[in-house]
């Protein structure tokens, strides 16, 4: 087996880099390294609600803080949004990953919704890239909570312009249907990974 073994500049350390013991053609694989010299996931970082609200939201504008309970981390970070629009700190390819816990009582025909949208001119225009749905349809005296997730894969080519925001549509009784949020948990919550360069 081939390999590539680099020494580090200082520390006595080295990187060995390996190829396969066979293959079946003369495959060609690209090692991608950042322009600051990580390897890998540059970009990875996570928000969520603090608090529950009722009705709908267009974007979700207050309450949004990074994960900072026990064991939670980040790589790189985006900014908490301005006025309920995301922006990146960086151009690539990113994934944005919108979760939504809700909850309904005594609703027997409602569709609570999560939308990414997303905006390539700085919000002169928004396209709705991703949605889910979920339906309350045997309403209770008891609180019942559904799980919603939409997502979106987002070309970045200009931090400036690129950008998207939350949309929570609670159909039904605003008093009955409710988007969840909580202090610690990630209930609702929006995941951001920088997945490779544009």
């Amino acid at each position: 087996m081939s390999s590539i073994k680099l020494t580090a500049d200082s520390g006595g350390g080295t990187v060995e880099i390996k190829a396969p013991a066979s293959t079946t053609s003369n495959a060609a694989k690209q090692l991608i390294i950042s322009a600051d010299g990580i390897i890998g996931v540059t970009h990875a970082d996570i928000y969520h609600l603090t608090s529950a609200f009722d009705d709908d939201a267009n974007p979700i504008i207050n309450n949004w803080e990074r994960c900072d309970s026990t064991g939670c981390g980040y790589i790189g970070g985006v900014s908490a949004p301005s006025s309920g629009i995301w922006s990146f700190p960086v151009t690539g390819i990113w994934k944005v990953h919108f979760h939504i816990q809700s909850a309904a009582l005594n609703e027997n025909n409602a569709w609570p919704s999560a939308y990414i949208y997303t905006t390539v001119d700085n919000g002169s225009n928004w396209t709705n890239v991703g949605v889910g749905h979920h339906s309350s349809i045997d309403g209770t005296a008891s609180w019942q909570y559904q799980q919603i997730d939409a997502y979106a894969m987002m070309d970045v080519t200009d931090t400036s312009t690129c950008k998207f925001k939350l949309v929570s549509i609670n159909d039904g009784s605003s008093s009955s249907i409710r988007t969840q949020g909580n202090a610690t948990e990630l209930q609702t919550f929006v995941e951001m990974v920088r997945l490779g360069d544009t």
